[in-house]
């Protein structure tokens, strides 16, 4: 609920290791600003852009702007707790 009154989603962690709440705000279509950190350099090479790393920026592109919209079918896609959860069992050979 807070993520649909929200802008923009902004999760600047030094350490953070691909926290959920950036999916979250990926699925509620909200423009997320991350800091650069490998996880995301890793995801964003393997799907495309993402995330910001400016505010001013996601913020003047916005909800419904080409990447947000990419990274909601992405993470719809990618990153639900049943498809994590199907990939796991896959590569545990479950």
């Amino acid at each position: 609920d807070l993520l649909a009154a929200a802008d923009v989603q902004i999760l600047l962690s030094p350490s953070e290791a691909f926290p959920l709440s950036v999916i979250e705000g990926w699925l509620a279509g909200v423009p997320v600003v991350v800091s650069d950190l490998p996880w995301i350099r890793s995801i964003e090479g393997r799907h495309g852009p993402m995330t910001y790393r400016d505010v001013l920026e996601a913020d003047s592109d916005g909800r419904g702007s080409e990447q947000v919209l990419f990274a909601q079918e992405t993470a719809r896609l990618e990153y639900t707790a049943g498809i994590m959860a199907a990939r796991w069992a896959k590569l545990l050979g479950k």
